[in-house]
């Protein structure tokens, strides 16, 4: 029995074509947004009420951990990568390859949100994909119009110039383009989150010449093995874990 990390596309397929293969493996997803239709059991939410991930692991005799979660979910990687080290179990990460800039792209890259937001000053009319955004931040940009935030799970207006969106994904490169025009957008601040589900707004954004302002991805520890392709994992995981 294997762990699947999941919650992300990428994680959705790799459970239906490790579970084809006949290799026996749990599905975890945080449960927030959509339950996954799998036919392998699922695990939501966490867990806590187990005792922990590393209890988890331990009482379900389970023989390896696969990362299949999104880039920017560093804590649960980090906890996961952990969990399985300490008992010596195999830890396989599967990381989505990031979106690249085209010569026709104005991408401005940022380490950190302080350094985003500082050079957002002046902008009126902001479009935010990164999912949730504290009060504090959305206060500083006060001379902003409008600042719309499209979410997977609702959110409460917490200030004048900001509006919500709960929406979830993937769009067609026709709605954001819709939207991103029709709400006046002058810049776009996203993850570069990579895959295929969400490349249709920096392809809108692109067509509009509108710029696009990236929070970059966080580094996840390189002392692991760790794939960008799919099919590589699969392979792997069938080599390694089919009996």
């Amino acid at each position: 029995m294997i762990l699947l990390l999941g919650g992300t596309t990428e994680g959705i397929h790799l459970a239906k074509v490790l579970s084809g293969a006949g290799i026996k493996l749990m599905y975890s997803v945080a449960g927030l947004v959509r339950q996954p239709c799998l036919s392998v059991p699922v695990i939501t939410g966490g867990f806590s009420s187990f005792g922990g991930l590393q209890h988890y692991l331990k009482s379900h005799k389970i023989r390896a951990v696969v990362d299949a979660t999104h880039p920017y979910a560093v804590n649960i990687s980090a906890t996961a990568r952990q969990a399985a080290t300490q008992l010596g179990l195999p830890y396989l990460r599967f990381q989505r390859p990031e979106w690249q800039p085209s010569e026709q792209d104005d991408w401005r890259g940022f380490d950190h949100l302080d350094e985003l937001f500082t050079a957002l000053q002046g902008y009126r009319r902001i479009f935010f994909t990164l999912g949730a955004v504290a009060k504090a931040r959305l206060a500083s940009l006060s001379q902003a119009q409008l600042l719309l935030l499209r979410r997977a799970v609702a959110a409460p207006l917490v200030l004048d110039n900001v509006r919500s969106l709960t929406a979830i994904g993937p769009f067609c490169f026709e709605q954001e383009l819709a939207l991103m025009r029709d709400e006046r957008i002058e810049v776009l601040v996203t993850k570069n989150s990579g895959g295929q589900a969400g490349i249709a707004k920096l392809q809108a954004a692109r067509s509009l010449s509108i710029p696009v302002y990236v929070l970059n991805r966080p580094r996840h520890c390189v002392e692991v093995d760790v794939f960008e392709s799919i099919e590589t994992l699969f392979a792997v995981c069938v080599q390694r874990f089919l009996v």
